[in-house]
């Protein structure tokens, strides 16, 4: 498990090599979980200074963990043989669609999101890994 999580950092900038489904939803979850720790640790703080703080950490890690997140879905795009113009659309598509917030299109960009969930969990196809 550890070992997917230093791959995920290794390969932070990597798009050309592979990224199997267990070396994809390690790093995922342990960045979910963490972030759901924080915003737990934020609730429970609100009022505070630490409330502040524990805002601010949430913030900076997703910053930090964005790129190698993107990275890391061009390459399962492309061991699922999907052309990765087809993620920075749906990124780009669901990003604009979330803006309207209680709106029919803010939930059309969540279906966008589930469907790029589904991409990303899509079996590796064989040939690509020749």
């Amino acid at each position: 498990m550890f070992n997917s999580y230093l791959k995920f950092w290794k390969n932070a900038f990597n798009y050309k090599d592979h990224t199997n489904l267990k070396d994809f939803w390690i790093p995922q979850l342990f960045h979910i979980l963490l972030i759901l720790i924080f915003l737990i640790m934020d609730y429970f703080n609100k009022g505070n200074k630490l409330f502040v703080l524990f805002n601010t950490v949430i913030i900076i890690y997703i910053a930090i963990v964005l790129v190698p997140t993107i990275f890391m879905m061009i390459r399962r795009y492309r061991d699922v043989g999907i052309p990765i113009y087809y993620l920075f659309i749906l990124l780009i598509g669901s990003i604009i669609l979330m803006v309207f917030p209680n709106t029919k299109l803010h939930y059309v960009g969540k279906l966008v999101h589930l469907i790029n969930l589904w991409i990303l969990t899509k079996p590796t196809k064989k040939s690509v890994n020749k």
